[in-house]
């Protein structure tokens, strides 16, 4: 297998498996999504917020590296960031951007030649390859999907969001 099938494969996985973590969180009201949880990012929709604020943030260092990529034509591609301030000021129009945002790194991993994915960026003041930015998106959003996971599950909300799309592997 390609690093660029695999990276497909990682890419849909995230997909399919923050769009089953919405449809969990799409049955909550906005009361039990507001929530204070007492996690870092206090509820479920901080979670959420912070899950696509990662991917966002890791998409614009990807396109400062591979600013043709038509993977990253998207416009919620220029939201503005501030550090502390979340990206997205509701449930709506995050779950909107994140599906738009994991589309993108679809398109990115699928397009992605050998010389683009080990192309460097500057992430975090450090310097790492594009593969290893799509990597840090997904696995990001992996973390803090077993975060939502966990309140979920002591809210005894049943979610099974993990395993979405591994049959495909």
């Amino acid at each position: 297998m390609s690093t660029k099938q695999f990276a497909s494969i990682l890419a849909h996985y995230n997909h399919e498996a923050n769009a089953n973590m919405a449809a969990v969180l799409d049955k909550l009201s906005e009361a039990e999504l507001s929530k204070d949880r007492k996690s870092y990012y206090k509820s479920l929709l901080g979670l959420y917020i912070h899950i696509a604020g990662g991917e966002l943030f890791m998409l614009k260092n990807i396109k400062a590296a591979l600013p043709d990529s038509a993977a990253l034509r998207d416009p919620v591609l220029k939201t503005e960031t501030k550090p502390g301030v979340p990206a997205f000021a509701d449930y709506a129009s995050c779950k909107k951007a994140l599906d738009a945002l994991d589309a993108a790194i679809i398109g990115v991993s699928e397009a992605l030649s050998d010389e683009e994915a080990q192309a460097m960026i500057e992430a975090h003041g450090r310097k790492q390859s594009v593969m290893k930015s799509l990597a840090s998106a997904i696995v990001h959003a992996a973390h803090h999907r077993g975060e939502v996971a966990q309140i979920l599950d002591e809210m005894g909300v049943e979610n099974d969001f993990f395993m979405a799309g591994v049959s495909g592997c």
